[in-house]
């Protein structure tokens, strides 16, 4: 028996008879229904006729209609109060209150006692979801779902191809969980120091993430913290870090080299003319070189050990930099992965574990060795899997670095993350809410990146409270003297308050209600200000009414959403192989044109960045006028030669020469001589940079195109169907990796090779250079010119050189214009053969897939007769969900 049928028995023994629901405690196990030996149906056994004959109908047939049945059952049930009693509502205000004289006692708790945030103890809203409606129909789908696994069981005792029937067994366990909204991303954000990672370790209930000593940033990696998928489930506790690519990480340790040395230099020559900003980038840069190589370096210090560089070209220090990188990368990246997973049995060990890949951690471990650097600068993201209500149906709780993180780097990447996000947690210290200018700021941003009711406002510490809920806080005597009478005015108010209790002792109700409103006014601003910011991030999250649910939205798009999943296994899971591949197909062919799209639009990011910065520099007006100075020099020497050496000299374009007579002109060179050594430095800039970082950029984006294919392949079972995506995909997922690297870096040395190829032409006086050709039109019409009136033709033909070589629209503009043509032409043509070898590369992989057609085991006529007995199945079981499925989501109305 093949490996597939051994999967599939492995899974029958495990299968559970239902699903836990996302709103409802799980239910005891129904008991297992026998699988009946599968009887061939004939054509009227599909009928919608419920009074057929039962020796015609198939047990799984009849398992169906007993279903139905059942609902009909359960919904003359409920009558009119059925959904008020059957789920607690919401507590409202008015429910603390009574008429009855019983309630008046001492026992009675301090209102003022703000109780701790527990999401699993608080009590849900009276909303149509979790009217008893709701749970019959996700009931109900989740039985016609065993109907099919049992129908699949009798199917593999037929003897139907054990691929056939694994794939439709895998898909149908894969969607037993009915997600009704796609993935939702909450991020906590705030300045630094204000308490995210505090609140979000309360909100899941669990100490997952560091909290920072004295408002000390502690969170220096994007962390989200999702519900436990199939593939993650391998543990009591999983995580999973992902790096960046080894090309893009080369690329940060040189831009930290570079910002360093080029900012030190600035500080040395002219301290006062670096802003902030730059100083700010310098030290951001310096700490992730320490993170990472100060053990490496010691005892000598980072900053020391780079102080004798003094340039990025053929830098000792930033060589070494860089072999460390690769070898810290491969420590624990595996070839052909960008993830690195972890397990634990605890989340304090695993909180441990994450802590050197999170921020600075000192005597750190990895893998039982000790870790004598922190790698989180090489970090992209961290994935935390935890079992939490907060994170059900695909939302994802992220906590990101602080605002305004003295680490630049860090704030970059916790911007980019929020504008992915759908919704916004704000935290804010509760002493300065309302004055706070950076909280308005990220209030505002919060609210501008969505639309209204995504963004959430959370008040935090209480310091300057004691235990018993009093001010620790001093008044000097100005002040005492100025709340004197305001509290003589309160004690007089109070006074009143208790004559008018007396006079209305008879209205017991009345009176319960201002006694009431007396113990709430005791409890401080900041404890109420907690309180109502804490019930409120509940109301929010719990009701999922912007985030899992659909029907509380839309009643009519939970309609659909339930029936679709039917439509899933019935167009995906009777396939014949033909059909999966051509859905395979349709994936790779969809990301070939992502592909393509990404790589020209890096592409157009790096052909704005590179002419520019070159274009810039060549056309500044100080070279410009360092030009003509020396221009108007030349020329006037120039002046002064006989007549027939100048024609001689404007006759062969700038360049005459006679040894007996000692004569060497070159009129070219002499005017791009001053100019020169800038352009030099313009060019070794770009050359320095622009190669490497569009390599970085490249190799980061087509692994990343390559590693979501992998993710989305692995997910799919059509492909994983008789090992396809083993065969086609995973076996050759490492040469793949490697290939993208040739492949990027044979496009940083074209690039290179063209940069200089066009360094040569600006630089130089030669026949092919951009000043030469401009030149050459400028003779040429020299020697046209005719002699003027009481002028010599030398004069005219000089005075012609002095007016055109000259001037903004001159010769030396020539250059630049050029070199940004050349430029733009060159990333172009780059970009555009990196684009066509990694969709060649793709379509190889296609190609693998296609070559599965061949494969005909399953489209034998056992396999026919199965998928026509199994759309038979599929209609009924449709019928069943528009019919008393549906009429149990409209009774969900009911519950407002």
């Amino acid at each position: 028996m093949s490996a597939d049928v051994t999967q599939m028995e492995d899974l029958q023994q495990q299968t559970p008879e239902s699903t836990q629901s996302p709103i409802f405690e799980p239910q005891c196990p129904a008991q297992s229904v026998p699988v009946a030996t599968m009887l061939p149906l004939s054509s009227s056994s599909t009928t919608n006729n419920p009074t057929l004959d039962a020796h015609i109908i198939s047990p799984h047939m009849q398992r169906l209609r007993d279903i139905e049945a059942d609902a009909n059952r359960a919904i003359l049930s409920w009558g009119s109060g059925g959904a008020e009693s059957a789920v607690p509502a919401k507590r409202k205000i008015s429910d603390t209150f009574s008429d009855s004289d019983d309630e008046d006692s001492d026992d009675e708790k301090d209102p003022s006692q703000v109780p701790p945030y527990d999401p699993a103890q608080q009590r849900r809203p009276k909303l149509p979801m979790y009217h008893p409606g709701f749970k019959q129909a996700e009931e109900d789908t989740q039985a016609v779902l065993q109907v099919f696994l049992d129908f699949l069981k009798a199917a593999k005792n037929r003897g139907v191809s054990s691929e056939e029937a694994t794939y439709l067994w895998n898909e149908i366990l894969k969607n037993r969980n009915i997600l009704y909204q796609k993935e939702i991303r909450i991020a906590v954000t705030g300045d630094t120091g204000t308490g995210k990672s505090a609140t979000t370790n309360a909100l899941l209930g669990e100490d997952l993430t560091p909290e920072g000593d004295n408002g000390a940033a502690c969170t220096n990696v994007v962390t989200e913290f999702r519900q436990k998928t199939l593939s993650t489930n391998i543990g009591a506790v999983q995580a999973e870090v992902q790096f960046y690519c080894l090309e893009y990480c080369i690329d940060l340790v040189t831009d930290w080299v570079k910002v360093w040395l080029t900012t030190r230099q600035r500080l040395i020559e002219d301290e006062d003319s670096v802003a902030d900003e730059d100083r700010a980038r310098k030290d951001a840069a310096l700490e992730c070189l320490e993170h990472l190589f100060a053990s490496r370096v010691a005892p000598e210090s980072v900053e020391d050990f780079m102080s004798s560089s003094k340039a990025l070209k053929g830098n000792l220090v930033l060589e070494k930099f860089l072999q460390w990188t690769v070898d810290i990368h491969s420590m624990f990246v595996p070839d052909g992965e960008l993830s690195v997973p972890f397990e634990s049995s605890t989340h304090n060990d695993m909180r441990e574990q994450l802590r050197p890949f999170r921020m600075r951690a000192l005597n750190a471990r990895y893998k039982g060795k000790v870790l004598q650097f922190s790698p989180w600068p090489f970090v992209e993201i961290i994935r935390y899997y935890v079992d939490s209500p907060l994170v059900q149906d695909s939302v994802c709780l992220a906590d990101v670095p602080g605002t305004k993180d003295i680490n630049m780097y860090r704030v970059t990447a916790a911007t980019a993350y929020l504008q992915q996000c759908e919704m916004t947690i704000v935290v804010v210290d509760i002493k300065r809410a309302t004055s706070d200018q950076s909280f308005r700021q990220h209030y505002l941003d919060a609210h501008s990146r969505r639309h209204h009711g995504s963004v959430i406002l959370l008040a935090t510490r209480a310091d300057e409270l004691n235990d018993d809920g009093g001010s620790t806080l001093q008044l000097d005597p100005v002040a005492e003297e100025n709340i004197a009478p305001i509290e003589e005015k309160l004690a007089d108010l109070t006074s009143e308050l208790q004559a008018i209790e007396d006079e209305i002792e008879a209205n017991k109700h009345h009176m319960k209600r201002l006694k009431s409103s007396v113990h709430l006014g005791s409890a401080t601003v900041e404890q109420r200000s907690q309180h109502d910011a804490l019930k409120a991030a509940n109301k929010v999250l719990a009701s999922r009414k912007k985030t899992t649910m659909p029907l509380v939205a839309s009643l009519e798009k939970g309609r659909k959403d339930v029936p679709m999943l039917l439509s899933i296994v019935q167009m995906s899971c009777s396939k014949s192989t033909e059909a999966r591949i051509e859905h395979i197909t349709k994936i790779i062919d969809k990301t070939i044109k992502g592909t393509e799209g990404r790589v020209r639009g890096v592409m157009n990011k790096w052909v704005k960045a590179f002419s520019n910065e070159l274009t810039s520099a060549l056309s500044s007006h100080e070279l410009q006028d360092r030009f003509e100075r020396n221009a108007e020099k030349k020329l006037e020497e120039l002046a002064t030669i006989n007549a027939a050496s100048h024609k001689a000299l404007v006759n062969k374009r700038g360049t005459y020469q006679q040894k007996k007579l000692k004569i060497n002109h070159n009129l070219n060179a002499s005017l791009l001589a001053p100019a020169k050594t800038a352009m030099d430095a313009a060019f070794r800039n770009v050359l320095d940079t622009a190669p490497a970082a569009l390599k970085a950029q490249m190799a980061q984006t087509i692994k990343t195109v390559i590693n979501d294919l992998s993710k989305q392949l692995k997910d799919d079972p059509q492909a994983l169907a008789g090992d396809a995506y083993q065969l086609c995909f995973g076996k050759n997922r490492v040469g793949y990796e490697e290939e993208v690297t040739l492949k990027v870096e044979n496009a940083r040395k074209d690039l290179h090779q063209g940069l200089i190829a066009i360094k040569e032409k600006a630089v130089k006086p030669g026949d092919k250079g951009y000043f030469f050709k401009a030149m050459d039109e400028i003779y040429g019409a020299a020697l046209d010119e005719g002699p003027g009136k009481g002028k010599k033709l030398k004069d005219v033909r000089h005075a012609y050189l002095e007016e055109n070589a000259i001037g903004l629209d001159g010769p030396f503009a020539a250059i630049a214009e050029g070199v940004e043509e050349d430029v733009k032409k060159l990333i172009k043509n780059t970009c555009d053969k990196l684009r066509k070898e990694v969709v060649e590369m793709l379509k190889t992989i296609r190609a693998a897939f296609q070559r599965q057609k061949n494969r005909k085991e399953q489209d034998t006529p056992e396999g026919q007769q199965f998928r026509k007995e199994l759309h038979e199945l599929v209609d009924e079981a449709r019928r069943i969900l528009e019919g008393v499925v549906t009429k149990s989501l409209e009774k969900c109305k009911e519950n407002k």
